[in-house]
């Protein structure tokens, strides 16, 4: 630019604040406002040499209104569903993992993949084009140590800096704490860093998501929850993978509407009015769908008794929705009305020569939850993981989320 061996510049933004931000680095944040902004970077050996950049910010559909669909995409599984392929459409949030906490404060943002920050800034950026939300999903299970250590006394002044420095990096509007899980010793720290954080940034989005509980025990869902109430936006339920061979138990669903009993004491909808009873207002709370299934052997289909877990032969990442459909071809799907709940049973077993049955949600099911949600006030769903309902990572296409987008933003 001017002939000097210092090539360095210092970049603002020609509106001001009002134009969006940009780090010492170049990183470009635009406002969410559409308009036409410029981008200036002057060079620091000559400041009366510069070069603008113009940024064009388009009007942009509004997210919807009423219940939230917020989707989890996890970098480990990104080439399933690959970014540029989300259909941001059906959802109103996106909930990109991940980034893990370390017992200093500091915090990993590789996302789970080599090549985990350029998809989470495309996941953002496309997200804020189709006028939709972004958020780090924080955390996860394997990340209490991390959780303990940052979230201390000691380190969370350095942990929220840190977490927001994520945010503006990779240009999110907030943060999803995915602390699993939460022990009795735990719950000061956890309180103080969601202050923390909703002091930080008052506008930020934040959520979490919160275990489902058995009916026969509804005081689990513990009341010390409302606490944190006021901070989050979302409070959602992991309503899948709710049973097991548990004693007593018989042989249920991963993620029943309803129809809980004694011997199979869950349902998404036991679980949410759990919640609600502890104190946590509705309209906070979402529930969980599944993008994938859980696969027995030696069991045919549900009320019949465990053996133990040698049952089990597998669930997330391994019985994708696509994976359900192609072992379908041999199967027969089936649906129990009382429980709002399918799945697939195989004379002839399947995969490892021994799979029987796999419960998992259909579109079936997924109509059946979203018109739970609305007729009982409740604020939404999320989904684990949309990266698993897709069929075909050439086209995009995801059956599932189709339906949750025709069930939850109608």
């Amino acid at each position: 630019m001017t002939g000097s061996t210092n090539t360095a510049v210092t970049w603002s933004v020609q509106e001001g604040a009002a134009g969006g931000t940009v780090t010492p680095a170049g990183l470009y944040t635009a406002p969410a406002i559409a308009g036409t902004y410029h981008v200036v970077a002057t060079s620091q050996a000559d400041p009366t040499k510069s070069a603008v950049a113009t940024v064009t910010v388009p009007n942009t559909p509004p997210p919807p209104s009423g219940t939230w669909v917020s989707g989890y995409y996890t970098g480990w599984n990104a080439d399933m569903y690959p970014p540029e392929k989300v259909d941001f459409s059906a959802l109103t949030h996106i909930l990109v993992g991940r980034v893990t906490p370390n017992p200093d404060g500091t915090v990993n943002t590789q996302f789970d993949n080599s090549n985990g920050p350029a998809i989470a800034r495309t996941l953002s950026t496309r997200a804020h084009a189709a006028g939709r939300k972004a958020i780090i999903m924080v955390g996860g299970a394997g990340e209490h140590d991390g959780w303990v250590g940052a979230a201390s006394n000691a380190n969370r002044a350095q942990f929220v800096q840190n977490l927001l420095n994520a945010m503006d990096t990779f240009g999110y509007d907030g943060l999803d704490i995915d602390w699993e899980p939460v022990e009795q010793v735990d719950k000061p720290a956890l309180l103080a860093l969601i202050q923390a954080l909703r002091a930080a940034r008052p506008q930020m989005l934040l959520t979490m998501p919160i275990g489902w509980v058995n009916s026969n025990f509804p005081e689990d869902a513990d009341p010390w929850f409302t606490n944190l109430v006021p901070y989050l936006d979302q409070m959602n339920v992991m309503t899948y993978e709710m049973t097991g061979p548990w004693g007593g138990w018989l042989s249920w669903y991963t993620s029943a509407l309803t129809g809980e009993a004694g011997n199979h004491p869950t349902s998404v909808s036991s679980s949410l009015s759990a919640w609600a009873n502890a104190g946590i207002p509705k309209n906070k709370l979402g529930m969980g769908i599944p993008f994938y299934g859980m696969a027995w052997r030696n069991i045919t289909g549900p009320y019949q008794p465990y053996t133990d877990w040698s049952d089990y032969v597998g669930s997330d990442n391994s019985f994708t929705y696509s994976k359900i459909l192609q072992l379908s071809a041999t199967g027969v799907y089936h649906w129990d009305e009382a429980a709002k709940a399918s799945y697939v049973t195989f004379d002839v077993p399947v995969e490892d020569g021994t799979v029987r049955w796999i419960s998992y949600d259909s579109p079936q099911t997924i109509a059946a939850k979203g018109a739970f949600a609305h007729d009982n006030g409740y604020g939404g769903t999320i989904i684990w993981t949309i990266n698993q309902g897709c069929t075909d990572p050439q086209t995009g296409a995801n059956p599932l989320l189709d339906a949750v987008k025709n069930a939850f933003l109608p």
